[in-house]
């Protein structure tokens, strides 16, 4: 049964001691796992539609994890910040104004 918690809560609990680059991995293993399935899905296999769906859910929960993660150094910060860069240009999309708030957030204590 697919939880009904906030994506940001289970961002948390299942990501909330890790390092950036396990999130990374993760999220381009999702990220990976989601588009083969959507191109099976485009080619007319019905039966994807519930792994896509799972898919989705888990690199928006992975994504969550990486904007809510707050790096140790200016390093591990522009590291975060290239990262997501190099993800929102590839897959074609945008924060929106909260996910933008969060990841400077992350960043505040650097200052």
């Amino acid at each position: 049964m697919p939880s009904t918690e906030p994506i940001e809560e289970q961002a948390m609990d299942k990501y909330s001691s890790t390092t950036f680059w396990h999130l990374a991995e993760s999220h381009a293993k999702a990220v990976s796992t989601v588009r083969t399935l959507r191109q099976m899905a485009d080619r007319g296999d019905q039966e994807v539609c519930a792994e896509l769906h799972d898919a989705q859910t888990e690199e928006g929960i992975v994504r969550s994890a990486i904007i809510h993660w707050k790096p140790g150094s200016a390093i591990e910060a522009q590291t975060k910040f290239l990262y997501m860069a190099h993800f929102i240009a590839s897959a074609r999309i945008s924060l929106d104004r909260q996910e933008m708030a969060t990841m400077m957030n992350s960043i505040v204590h650097l200052r």
